[in-house]
């Protein structure tokens, strides 16, 4: 999914960098999601876990 893989990229290039351990942790449960449902979250369609919700916040703005 193009929109998908140009949300994740972008926030690769902003974020990925300073996660900290527990932001990779959550950013693994992102991924392991399958793309139609990582979309839905990332789209505010799902409202995500707790653990995922700044990094989704983080997603959304860029």
């Amino acid at each position: 999914m193009l929109e998908l893989d140009l949300t994740l990229q972008r926030f690769n290039e902003r974020h990925l960098a300073e996660l900290e351990t527990g932001e990779l942790a959550a950013l693994e449960e992102l991924l392991a999601l399958p793309d139609t449902e990582l979309l839905d979250v990332i789209l505010g369609h799902v409202v995500p876990s707790r653990s995922t919700a700044r990094l989704v916040q983080l997603m959304r703005q860029d």
